[in-house]
């Protein structure tokens, strides 16, 4: 099967634009904001924990959440995974922006790690 048939075959067609639609909307939800600038958010919102610690500990928190998934996908459908988790990251990062306009360094922190828990 080639890509041309992929979208154009009547039997393919609409299983493949949704495949295509969800990673383009997994994407966009800000994942690669979240782990490659995390220094930098860290770093302007002066708190208690260097910017390093705190990226090291998105890491600890994306790897336990990691290992969480297979649970969550033995007992929840597709389908509310899909609609929770990103209804829960679009909070997460409403969360990381008002914590980062008040100025709380540990809530923006504590936002950015439910985002990686939530992604």
């Amino acid at each position: 099967m080639t890509i041309k048939q992929a979208f154009t075959d009547r039997y393919y067609r609409s299983g493949s634009w949704v495949a295509l639609i969800l990673m383009v909307i997994h994407e966009l939800t800000g994942i690669n904001a979240i782990l490659l600038y995390s220094n930098t958010i860290l770093s302007a919102n002066t708190g208690g924990m260097s910017p390093r610690t705190g990226t090291d500990l998105i890491g600890l928190i994306n790897l336990a959440s990691s290992g969480m998934s297979i649970w969550t996908a033995k007992t929840f459908t597709r389908r509310a995974l899909f609609i929770g988790g990103h209804i829960m990251m679009g909070l997460c990062h409403f969360g990381v922006g008002v914590s980062f306009a008040l100025d709380a360094p540990t809530f923006t922190l504590i936002a950015m790690c439910m985002f990686m828990f939530f992604f």
